[in-house]
């Protein structure tokens, strides 16, 4: 008797008590990895931006682990598989930014991906969702582990556009100075000097301000146009999102989170969460801007919040899904699925919460899965 067939390496037949036993030595064939390098640069320029934090999720990979942006804006993801027809890997991968690099706008759309070789053995990276920048660049120096480079943008976190009043066409050429509440010199996070910093072809100015209050006083204008009267306010905290505005009413800068991820409003204030490394936080506001309770019992990363008659609801990177009352009690939660969500709406009977890969899953008021959709 013969055997024969994928990963049979040898056979042989034996007979004990005229039973026949046939012997198989089977050789599983590797599944080819590759390493994926990440480059964060600022848009539509070459700055490299440090600190950027990721998560990696695919079937065989941790997605408690954070893989972060060194001072050349890169990092490297080893050992994920390549796709390979017939293999019990799906090979697919969602890599998610849920820190951007300190004075950048965080991108949340996540980049789906995975690698798969042509027709011609070419390694080749096929990206299902996000976008990069120009094209994949594969380096098969080691042909046993090939390294895939992608080139990924974040916009700086504060722009101050100049326009004409009647045309609204765009300035270019307009010097202004950036300068803190007290008139004092600052810099951007990358130490560049702001005393003097002008509008492209644009009209725009794009900077990477630190947390703090700073002001932008027009001191050149072009020809035919005249001094504003009034500075331009800049408050860049940690508990909203950057605004430029005329004036500052009040900021409350008493907690020292990184970042809020999301805020809703309640009936007599605010409410807002975020995700740190080991705590989740969810913390009230008054109108007055004063901390009315915060809450962090729980640990994860909380990514979405919505409002709900009698509470709110928040999502996390890691699919947890938990209701909180006014009081800032833990009413239910619900750890049944994995999804990476980072949004979540309220509906007549209940909340949908949107994640990467296109997952959408409806739960009612009591936290129980109503549907999902996963298409």
């Amino acid at each position: 008797m013969q055997v024969s067939g994928d990963g049979i390496t040898s056979s042989s037949v034996t007979t004990t008590d005229e039973i026949p036993t046939i012997n198989l030595q089977l050789e599983n064939e590797k599944i080819p990895e590759y390493s994926l390098r990440v480059v964060k640069k600022e848009k539509d320029t070459e700055t490299l931006l440090e600190g950027t934090q990721f998560i990696l999720t695919g079937e065989d990979k941790n997605s408690n682990i954070i893989y972060t942006t060194d001072e050349n804006g890169t990092l490297q993801i080893d050992n994920l598989y390549e796709y390979v027809e017939g293999k019990n890997v799906e090979a697919k991968y969602t890599l998610q930014e849920f820190y951007p690099s300190e004075g950048y706008v965080l991108n949340d759309t996540p980049l789906i991906f995975k690698a798969k070789r042509n027709n011609n053995d070419e390694l080749e990276l096929q990206i299902e969702s996000g976008n990069i920048r120009g094209e994949a660049e594969i380096d098969n120096t080691d042909p046993t582990n090939p390294i895939i480079t992608v080139t990924l943008d974040n916009e700086p976190i504060f722009t101050l556009t100049k326009v004409d009043e009647d045309t609204n066409e765009p300035l270019s050429g307009v010097e202004f100075k950036i300068t803190d509440l007290n008139d004092n010199p600052v810099t951007d996070i990358n130490g560049n000097d702001l005393s003097k910093v002008t509008t492209d072809e644009n009209g725009k100015i794009r900077l990477g301000l630190s947390h703090g209050l700073y002001k932008a006083v027009e001191t050149k204008q072009l020809p035919g146009y005249q001094e504003p009267e009034l500075y331009t306010g800049i408050g860049i905290g940690e508990s909203k999102e950057p605004t430029r505005e005329m004036r500052l009413d009040r900021i409350n800068r008493e907690l020292s989170y990184n970042m809020y991820q999301s805020v809703t409003t309640v009936e007599d204030g605010v409410i807002a969460i975020t995700g740190v490394i080991g705590l989740s936080v969810v913390v009230k506001y008054d109108f007055d801007g004063n901390v009315v309770w915060e809450n962090t019992e729980k640990n994860y990363y909380h990514s979405g919040i919505t409002t709900v008659e009698d509470g709110v609801i928040a999502v996390s990177y890691e699919g947890q899904v938990v209701k909180y009352d006014l009081n800032g009690n833990v009413v239910w939660e619900n750890t049944e699925k994995n999804y990476f969500y980072s949004g979540i709406t309220t509906v007549e009977d209940g909340v949908i919460a949107v994640g990467s890969g296109g997952k959408v899953v409806k739960y009612d008021l009591n936290g129980n899965v109503v549907w999902e959709n996963t298409e």
